[in-house]
């Protein structure tokens, strides 16, 4: 440090904290240097202001790496063990099923598992919407106001709205009895499954698990039968007023994008 001038140290627990790669943490490295940064690592005792510290900064960045690495392995292999014998991964619950302990034997020793089983609250709001569709005969814009009277709210509480009980009511695992592991029909994001170039998953293959039924085979055919029926409808009020991002398109071919600013709120603005 400089007295009462800029920093001229960065200082950090131990190596790794910079980078798990060895690519990211050289790249740190060399930002600091061009500005005039050096760093210093307490548990290793580094100090990147010398030759000798600049030495061994890249010892312990290429010992972390490589345990980052064995980490990753260890994880992607129990993570495999896991699914290959039903367990499930990780990640929230899809609805209408919570996560429960589950012990399973692996080889000569008992290893516990998570598992998907059905949610009783959940379920029985599923049932009650596939209620009004077949039996009432009723579209899903109005099954989800009927569900918000009740109370009967979505998992996180906030009322449904009619594409989140669509996307709900169409789910794979009422109507095929499973769970794709690894979707590729997400688009792009931190969450998503990572894919080549060629959209398939880049770490492992597409795993099917398999979660107990909420409805026989003959109700989810009538339930199936009923959603093409009614199709979607978003439920779109006249009186209310929706943005228009993504649906002008400019001069130079793309949309124009709504940016709400804090108290200006209130004046709509749309910039490209």
């Amino acid at each position: 440090m400089r007295a009462g001038g800029p920093s001229t140290a960065s200082c950090v627990p131990q190596v790794d904290r910079i980078g798990r790669s060895a690519r990211a943490a050289y790249q740190w490295a060399w930002d600091m240097a061009d500005l005039g940064i050096h760093f210093i690592s307490v548990q290793e005792d580094i100090d990147t202001s010398t030759e000798a510290g600049w030495d061994e900064f890249k010892r312990y960045v290429t010992f972390s790496e490589m345990e980052w690495r064995r980490i990753k392995e260890r994880t992607f292999a129990g993570r495999e063990l896991k699914i290959g014998y039903g367990g499930w991964p990780g990640g929230p619950a899809p609805y209408g099923y919570r996560i429960a302990d589950d012990t399973t034997r692996v080889w000569e020793n008992r290893r516990k598992f998570s598992v998907l089983v059905t949610d009783e609250h959940e379920s029985m709001v599923l049932a009650a919407a596939v209620a009004l569709l077949i039996d009432e005969g009723v579209n899903i814009t109005e099954t989800a106001a009927a569900l918000n009277r009740r109370g009967l709210h979505t998992r996180s509480g906030v009322p449904w709205t009619t594409a989140n009980l669509r996307n709900r009511l169409y789910s794979e695992t009422i109507h095929d009895g499973y769970v794709l592991y690894r979707k590729t029909d997400r688009g792009v994001g931190r969450r998503n499954t990572l894919v080549h170039a060629d959209g398939t998953p880049v770490h492992g293959e597409q795993v099917k698990i398999g979660v107990p039924a909420i409805f026989s085979v003959e109700r989810a055919k009538l339930l199936m039968s009923a959603l093409k029926e009614v199709g979607f409808r978003n439920g779109r009020q006249g009186d209310r007023v929706y943005p228009l991002s993504g649906r002008i398109m400019g001069l130079c071919g793309e949309v124009y994008t709504g940016a709400g600013r804090g108290w200006q709120r209130s004046r709509p603005r749309l910039s490209l």
